[in-house]
C-alpha cells in the first residue's frame, strides 16, 4: 500500500509539473509599454558604442542616463513597481555623477594668453592635454623678457645646465666666435642643443652667444625641476624629447647654407649631433 501511495504521489507531482510547464510556455504576457522598449534600446546602443571613439565614455553614460529615465517612468507609471523605480533612480544618480565628472575634466582649461599659441603650435598636435600643459607652465616655469640687444647666453661663459627656454615673441640671433649661425623664431627652443649636450657634458659652458634682435618674450624652465617633473609623466617626457630632437634638426638645416671656417666648425656645438 505504501509503495502504491508513493507511486501515486510521484506520478501526481510529475503530472502537475508538466501541466505547469505547459501553462508557463503558453501564457505569454503582452508586450511591455513603449517606455520599456525605449529604455532597453538605449542600454543596447550604449553597450554597442565602440571604445575607439574619443568621447565614448561620455556617450555611454548619456545613453545610460536616458535609459534609466525611461526605465523609471515605465516602472512607476505603468507597472507600479516602486522597487524597480528605486533601483533605476540609483543607477541614474551614479551615471549622472560620472557624466558630470567627465564633463568637468573635459572643460576647456584656460591658459595665459602668452602661452596659448605655444600650446596650439607645439603641444596640442602631440595630444598633450591642456590641464597637463597648464601644470607644466604654472609651477615650473618663468615668463621672461629680453630687450633688443640684450644677451641671453655668452659663448664660453654661460653654463648649459641651468635652464631650457622657448621663445614666445621676437627674434634672436645665434653666433659663434663672432660669426652668424642662424636666427631663432617664436615657438622654437632657444637652447635645445645645450640641453641635449647637458646629458653628456654636465657643467660645460655654452659654445654660442645668443642675443635678442627684437624685444623678446620667452618661457624658461629650471632644468633640474623640469627633469624631475617630466619623470612623473613619462608621456610628457617623450613629447619633450621629440620636440627637442625636431628643434635640433631644424637648427642643423638652418646651418646648411652657412659657410664656416674649419676652426669654427670644430667648435660648433651641433657637430656631435651631425656626426651621430
Amino acid at each position: 500500500a505504501s509503495s502504491t501511495s508513493s507511486t501515486f504521489s510521484t506520478s501526481t507531482i510529475s503530472t502537475n509539473a508538466s501541466a505547469l510547464n505547459s501553462s508557463t510556455c503558453l501564457e505569454w504576457e503582452e508586450s511591455q509599454h513603449g517606455l520599456f522598449q525605449f529604455a532597453n534600446t538605449a542600454f543596447l546602443v550604449a553597450y554597442l558604442i565602440p571604445a575607439t571613439l574619443s568621447c565614448h565614455i561620455l556617450l555611454f553614460r548619456g545613453l545610460m542616463i536616458l535609459g534609466c529615465i525611461f526605465w523609471i517612468l515605465w516602472a512607476t507609471l505603468y507597472q507600479c513597481a516602486y522597487g524597480i523605480g528605486v533601483w533605476g533612480l540609483v543607477f541614474l544618480i551614479i551615471c549622472a555623477a560620472h557624466a558630470a565628472l567627465l564633463l568637468y575634466n573635459m572643460r576647456l582649461v584656460k591658459l595665459p594668453p602668452e602661452l596659448s599659441d605655444l600650446y596650439v603650435e607645439l603641444f596640442a598636435p602631440l595630444n598633450v592635454p591642456r590641464e597637463v600643459f597648464r601644470s607644466l607652465v604654472s609651477q615650473y616655469c618663468m615668463i621672461e623678457t629680453r630687450r633688443r640687444g640684450e644677451v641671453y647666453a655668452l659663448e664660453n661663459k654661460t653654463p648649459i645646465d641651468r635652464r631650457l627656454s622657448i621663445l614666445l615673441k621676437g627674434k634672436m640671433k645665434v653666433t659663434c666666435q663672432g660669426r652668424f649661425l642662424h636666427f631663432i623664431y617664436p615657438n622654437a627652443f632657444i637652447d635645445s642643443v645645450e640641453y641635449r649636450m647637458m646629458e653628456t657634458q654636465k657643467g660645460d659652458r655654452s659654445q654660442v652667444s645668443i642675443s635678442a634682435m627684437d624685444d623678446c618674450q620667452l618661457v624658461s624652465w629650471s632644468q633640474e625641476r623640469l627633469i624631475y617633473f617630466l619623470k612623473t609623466i613619462p608621456f610628457l617626457e617623450v613629447v619633450f624629447a621629440s620636440l627637442i630632437g625636431r628643434d635640433i634638426t631644424n637648427k642643423i638645416y638652418a646651418l646648411k647654407d652657412v659657410t664656416l671656417t674649419s676652426r669654427v666648425s670644430t667648435t660648433l656645438p651641433l657637430s656631435p649631433f651631425i656626426c651621430a
